[in-house]
C-alpha cells in the first residue's frame, strides 16, 4: 500500500471517527444518516482491501521454494537410479525419457516441474522391480509422491492468500 493510499485511509477513518463521536447530531438529519451509512460500508470494503494488501505472503513463497528444492533433489536422485537401471538394461528410450539435470529442472515452471515429476513417478512405478538393487523401493515412491503432492498444493498459495481477505 502506497503512502497516498495510507493517507486516504487515515483521512476516511478520521471522518468516520468524527461522525461516530457526533452521532447524536447525525441521527437528527436523515441525509447525514444515509451518508454515514454509505461511509461505514465503504470503510468496511477499504479495511478488507487494506488487510489483504498488508498480508505477508513471503513465508508461503519461502516454504514453496524449500519444497521445490527438496522435490528437485529427490527427482535427481530417483532419476539417477532409473537411468542406471536403463543403462544396465540397455534401454535407451527409458534412459532418455528419465534423464534430468539440475539446471533443466530449475528452468521448469512450477506446473511443468510438477508434471515432470509425476511422469517420472509413473516410470518409477512401472520399473520398481528392477530398481530394487539401486535402493529404490515402494516407500521411496510413496515419499516421492507425497513430495509432489505437497509441492503441487503450494503452487497457488501466494496468489490464493492475496485474493482472500483475512480481515
Amino acid at each position: 500500500m502506497t503512502n497516498a493510499q495510507h493517507n486516504r485511509l487515515n483521512m476516511i477513518q478520521s471522518v468516520q471517527h468524527y461522525l461516530d463521536n457526533n452521532l447524536i447530531i447525525i441521527n437528527t438529519n436523515a441525509p447525514a444518516m444515509a451518508i454515514k451509512a454509505l461511509l461505514d460500508q465503504k470503510m468496511e470494503e477499504l479495511m478488507a482491501h487494506h488487510g489483504v494488501q498488508l498480508t505477508k505472503t513471503k513465508g508461503i513463497a519461502i516454504d514453496k521454494h524449500k519444497k521445490r528444492n527438496a522435490l528437485i533433489n529427490k527427482t535427481l536422485s530417483l532419476s539417477a537410479a532409473i537411468c542406471a537401471f536403463a543403462s544396465i538394461a540397455e534401454n535407451a528410450i527409458l534412459y532418455k525419457e528419465n534423464h534430468y539435470t539440475k539446471s533443466r529442472l530449475n528452468l521448469l515452471s512450477d506446473f511443468n516441474l510438477s508434471g515432470t515429476c509425476a511422469y517420472l513417478n509413473i516410470s518409477l512405478e512401472n520399473n520398481l522391480a528392477g530398481l530394487q538393487p539401486f535402493g529404490v523401493d515402494a516407500s521411496d515412491l510413496i515419499d516421492y509422491k507425497n513430495a509432489i503432492d505437497a509441492f503441487a498444493e503450494l503452487i497457488n498459495k501466494p496468489m490464493e492468500s492475496i485474493s482472500k481477505p483475512t480481515c
